[in-house]
């Protein structure tokens, strides 16, 4: 009889498991269309991946900034500015402005000189987002282009960590999601459907940097820091979800205000 109870036991048990294992899967595949589910720091362009259907995207061009120059000499906001000049020429590919996504390339390449790094990965993905250029299919252009940035910006911050600046090439990660950030908000804000703005849906990642930035432990973080925690623990809170699933049109007008106060601010850090 023991027997008997414990194999109906351990079948219950079994049961139970495959069901809750259902129910996991489920619910990561339950997210509304647009939405990004992140495990990970997202590139730029997954953003606009993500909206290009429900959005016109033929008025994204103003939240462009084909500004490739880079005029600042603090380590910290250039690498900011490498990160958010990334998100702009990934921007530009969208556009078919193939002539700003380069001199952002090169303009993110002279940057990490002017920081001394010494990386041969920079030297070979530079050189091959020169190549990728050169293509002439329109489509692989597009592909190769958008994977090159990203590695390239990758690669510079990969560098910084491997001489010990964790906090630059922080920078650099945080740079690319304000300024992704500000223009996906900014165009959501322009063209609001609630399917749209659930690509705002980022708490993770804005955890992510407000907890990177705190362990940095600065014995005395600048005025400048101070304000980009706040910010982001602001960000954190809009970014929460409501009873569709989405961000609703007021918090993604602040959502956008907030990534252009945090761009002005850090990029003169």
């Amino acid at each position: 009889m023991k027997r008997k109870w414990l194999i109906l036991l351990l079948l219950a048990v079994v049961i139970l498991l495959f069901a809750l294992a259902g129910c996991e899967k489920k619910e990561k595949a339950e997210p509304a269309a647009g939405n990004i589910i992140v495990t990970r720091l997202s590139n730029p362009d997954e953003a606009l991946n993500a909206i290009i259907k429900e959005t016109d995207s033929s008025l994204w061009g103003k939240y462009l900034n084909r500004d490739a120059s880079i005029g600042v000499s603090d380590r910290e906001a250039v690498s900011f500015h490498i990160g958010a000049k990334s998100a702009n020429a990934l921007l530009a590919v969208f556009l078919d402005d193939y002539d700003t996504a380069e001199k952002i390339g090169g303009s993110i390449k002279s940057a990490s000189d002017k920081l001394n790094i010494k990386s041969e990965e920079v030297e070979t993905v530079a050189k091959k987002l020169l190549e990728d250029l050169e293509e002439t299919d329109g489509k692989k252009k597009a592909r190769q282009v958008k994977s090159t940035l990203n590695l390239l910006t990758d690669a510079v911050a990969a560098a910084l960590k491997g001489i010990g600046n964790r906090n630059e090439a922080l920078m650099i990660e945080y740079g690319a999601w304000i300024e992704a950030l500000r223009q996906t908000s900014g165009i959501v804000k322009d063209d609001y459907s609630p399917k749209a703005a659930s690509v705002l849906r980022r708490e993770i990642e804005a955890k992510y940097f407000k907890g990177e930035f705190q362990s940095l432990n600065l014995t005395k973080p600048s005025a400048g820091y101070e304000t980009i925690v706040d910010a982001t623990s602001l960000l954190l809170e809009l970014m929460k979800a409501d009873e569709q699933k989405s961000i609703p049109e007021h918090a993604v007008v602040k959502i956008h205000e907030l990534a252009t106060q945090i761009f002005e601010r850090s990029a003169r850090l």
